[in-house]
């Protein structure tokens, strides 16, 4: 999945790693990841189940993830911004 947070300098780990997907979050995160731990176990169990069910092996390094992924990931970042404000300190 490409990094849906603005253009940044890159980071030495960029290729392997890049920001969680929820907003504010510092955390850098593996490629095939969608977020960090803490946020991650801020989603409901039904739209963590629909990003893995529309999650298809390799997009995040071809850059072609499904329209289907893209929603899911949308309903993640969503539910993680109305549990709360972002997590603050520095990566995992």
């Amino acid at each position: 999945m490409p990094d849906p947070l603005p253009a940044r300098r890159p980071s030495p780990q960029s290729d392997t790693t890049h920001r969680c997907a929820a907003h504010g979050c510092p955390a850098q995160v593996p490629r095939r990841l969608l977020m960090c731990r803490i946020h991650w176990r801020q989603v409901p169990a039904d739209v963590r189940a629909s990003v893995w069910l529309a999650y298809r092996h390799g997009q995040e390094t071809d850059g072609r993830p499904s329209p289907a992924y893209l929603d899911a990931v949308a309903a993640a970042v969503a539910a993680v911004a109305r549990h709360g404000r972002p997590r603050s300190g520095t990566a995992q």
